[in-house]
């Protein structure tokens, strides 16, 4: 094929799968040891494998050689907030963030909560404290797959949607 071809092919696929509605989550961790910083990235890529009680499972991608992803081999204990429809700027700031969050930035109080060893955003409608099973490296992204060890669900939160290239909410009819 040649380059032009091969360009507008991924711009239609793009395009297609930019027509499958999916939930977007902030995959969260702490940066180090003390606790004190917390790494993150948006994703749209969220999966649930098993639902079996024994083996709860999700799995997930990120970019290869991302930021968190460096972070999430050395500490395989994260979180998975899934965001609500009001929580747009929370995706966009974790959507291009390329270092750790510090305190001093005062998002981390504002935001952040924690249960434990995991980090997690307020307000979310689900939070998945995970820990990483396994990684499958592909040539431009990682799959990550994970354990559930506890979550939490806000029945009133509705979650945030990517679709058609934007972010959206869920509609219900009224009735």
């Amino acid at each position: 094929m040649e380059e032009i071809e091969i360009l507008n092919r991924l711009s239609d696929f793009k395009d297609a799968m930019s027509q499958i509605p999916s939930s977007v989550s902030v995959v969260g961790a702490f940066a180090n040891d003390l606790q004190s910083e917390i790494v993150a990235a948006t994703i749209s890529s969220l999966v649930s494998v098993s639902v079996n009680p024994e083996s709860e499972e999700v799995l997930f991608a990120l970019k290869n050689k991302s930021f968190l992803g460096n972070h999430l081999l050395d500490s395989p204990l994260f979180s998975i907030s899934v965001l609500n429809n009001r929580q747009h700027e929370v995706a966009y700031f974790f959507g291009s963030r390329t270092s750790a969050l510090q305190p001093q930035e005062g998002l981390v109080e504002k935001i952040w909560n924690r249960s434990g060893n995991f980090p997690y955003i307020n307000e979310a409608s689900v939070v998945l404290l995970c820990k990483i099973r396994e990684k499958i490296e592909r040539s431009h992204s990682t799959i990550y797959f994970a354990s559930v060890i506890e979550f939490f669900c806000d029945d009133i939160q509705k979650p945030l949607v990517y679709f058609d290239r934007k972010f959206n909410s869920i509609y219900e009819p009224p009735g």
